[in-house]
């Protein structure tokens, strides 16, 4: 279904990783005071979630014959600019009171990333090989 969609129409390929930077953006522009207690143990956890997902919405943006044909520049596109955003909202949050960009934060950040680069990654190389299967037991019954 989602294919079809971004096939007509392939600016909703762009969305999800917009609509994801916007909301990381407005998290790190919260204070840290108004963050409260509950945040602290699970910090890591959750900069490696939010930037998952990020990958994750980024990895959309490479159709489907770029995972086929040149991985690499899937890998741009689906784990390093997610990496490039985290590295650009570590800095912002220097900026914001109660708050510190930090080199911890970003690994977890880069961490995420590249697990929700991984993720995608697995599920397209499972629906290429999948639609290879199908077309090789098509020509197999063609050919009978």
């Amino acid at each position: 279904m989602f294919e079809t969609l971004f096939t007509r129409y392939s600016f909703f390929r762009y969305i999800p990783a917009i609509l994801g930077m916007a909301l990381i953006f407005r998290m790190s522009a919260t204070p840290g005071t108004d963050l409260g207690s509950w945040v602290a143990p699970m910090d890591k956890v959750l900069h490696g979630l939010a930037y998952m997902f990020l990958a994750l919405a980024f990895s959309l943006w490479a159709k489907p014959n770029l995972w086929e044909k040149k991985i690499w520049k899937a890998f741009l596109i689906g784990c390093f600019l997610p990496v490039l955003y985290g590295a650009s909202d570590e800095f912002h949050q220097t900026f914001v009171p109660g708050r510190d960009g930090g080199l911890p934060d970003f690994l977890a950040d880069s961490v995420g990333a590249l697990i929700g680069f991984l993720v995608y990654f697995f599920i397209m190389k499972f629906c290429i090989l999948e639609k290879n299967s199908k077309a090789t037991s098509q020509n197999i019954q063609g050919d009978s």
